[in-house]
């Protein structure tokens, strides 16, 4: 839309100069409101199919080249009705080529090239054939070479142009995708693709200060696969580090948006449920603990199934997010103590429980 809006306002800049060549009497006033008629026609053609999606039929829904063509087709009709200027049409002839520069390819600059260059004799032709005394064939000779020869070089610069900037915005592209690539790296577990401990760290503290300001409540979640090192000895680590991947890729599709979910450790995981309280998550918690009760593992062996033990604990204000941890660790312990496969609540904070580190 953009290089549509910059064309129109180059067609009615051109008119403007078409106009200086009619009040010069180098051109019939008639002709000029024919050919503004005609630009403003082809204005409200293309704006048309760019509002109503029509332009998106072609394989260039820009239309760079039906707008080149169609403004050197106005051109060709006013160089045929022009008397002595039509040597200013040779640098006119370069405004319509301008639309192409930075999308066009040199195939379709010279294609365009071409066809104006031809169009021009055709014009040339028609006048001689019906005007002939308003005709310098040598002039005229001379400006069609003229022509010929800008023409070519500008659709070979232009192209080189266009080609670079894809070059450059293909490199922008790959260098955008690296930094989307570093970031998620940096956030993201490499085994499992879940949230790393770091970024679990950062979300703590951020949900910790929205807390404090006011936000309703948190609560985490440490959950720890029973048995792991059983599991590992039994089928090698390789099929330990496929049942993490399992177990996280499900719990990510079973987490809340509002939640976060990561990997702690090892094999325990760590759920910050936001707006959530602690039988809210107590009843998270066990729907999780159940739904991994069921997980199967068919490429490992069709008989596998694994546990979890989770401990939950609830921010409370005041306190550190690693004194939350803390808590919600000795609950996980516990579970583990009591049997496993089971969720536990942590006790609550120590009266006048106050924050050991700074946070952040």
């Amino acid at each position: 839309m953009r290089r549509y809006l910059i064309s129109s306002f180059t067609s009615y800049l051109v008119l403007l100069m078409l106009s200086v060549l009619a009040w010069q009497e180098f051109l019939a006033w008639s002709v000029l409101i024919e050919a503004g008629v005609a630009i403003t026609l082809l204005v409200i053609a293309f704006y048309a199919a760019f509002r109503s999606g029509f332009n998106k039929r072609f394989a260039s829904p820009s239309l760079t080249v039906p707008m080149i063509v169609a403004a050197t087709l106005v051109l060709a009709y006013v160089l045929y009705n022009a008397s002595h200027a039509r040597g200013i049409f040779v640098l006119i002839y370069l405004l319509p080529f301008m639309f192409g520069v930075f999308s066009l390819t040199t195939g379709a600059m010279l294609g365009i090239a071409v066809f104006t260059i031809a169009l021009y004799l055709v014009v040339l032709f028609a006048v001689l054939s019906n005007r002939p005394e308003v005709l310098d064939l040598r002039l005229e000779f001379v400006q069609w070479v003229v022509l010929c020869i800008v023409l070519t070089w500008f659709a070979f610069m232009a192209g080189n142009l266009s080609k670079r900037r894809h070059s450059l915005s293909t490199s922008n592209a790959r260098l955008e995708s690296a930094i989307r690539t570093i970031q998620e790296m940096s956030v993201r577990d490499e085994l499992t693709g879940a949230y790393n401990r770091r970024y679990l760290m950062q979300l703590l503290v951020q949900e910790k200060n929205r807390i404090d300001r006011g936000g309703r409540a948190m609560a985490v979640c440490i959950l720890d696969i029973d048995h792991f090192k059983r599991l590992n000895d039994s089928y090698g680590h390789p099929a330990g580090d496929d049942v993490l991947r399992i177990i996280a890729a499900d719990a990510l599709r079973a987490t809340r948006t509002s939640d976060y979910f990561g990997r702690y450790g090892g094999e325990e995981f760590l759920m910050i449920l936001t707006q959530t309280t602690l039988e809210g998550a107590r009843v998270i918690a066990d729907r999780f603990r159940r739904r991994l009760e069921m997980l199967a593992f068919p490429d490992i062996d069709p008989a596998l199934r694994v546990t979890t033990s989770i401990g939950i604990a609830e921010y409370s204000g005041g306190e550190d997010v690693l004194q939350t941890l803390a808590r919600a660790d000795s609950a996980l312990y516990r579970a583990k103590h009591l049997g496993r496969n089971r969720v536990e609540i942590a006790d609550a904070p120590a009266a006048g429980a106050e924050s050991s580190q700074p946070d952040g």
